[in-house]
């Protein structure tokens, strides 16, 4: 993350989660990056040869998991139920440090 001990030091704890799921984020998507390019490299090559069928999708000779289309699923909270996570929160953080 290249913080400068100092700049640690001054980081508060959300904040600190914050760039740690920053990081993983890139990593992650450092990592995508570099499976597509393999992959459609790999496709290009495969694809020179004559298949039985036609040629063949990136997706269909390789698939990834980040292929499919996830749904989106949002929790929606009432109001009882965040004021009763936020009570459990500050009990648990009253309790540990």
């Amino acid at each position: 993350m290249n913080y400068t001990p100092e700049r640690f030091g001054k980081m508060r704890v959300g904040d600190f989660f914050d760039a740690i799921e920053g990081f993983f984020e890139m990593e992650a998507d450092r990592f995508r990056r570099k499976a597509e390019l393999i992959r459609t490299a790999t496709t290009y090559i495969v694809n020179t040869q004559p298949i039985e069928g036609g040629a063949r999708t990136a997706q269909q000779l390789w698939p990834f998991p980040w292929d499919k289309e996830e749904e989106g699923k949002v929790e929606v909270l009432t109001e009882e139920e965040a004021k009763r996570r936020q009570e459990a929160q500050d009990a648990f953080l009253l309790k540990n440090f």
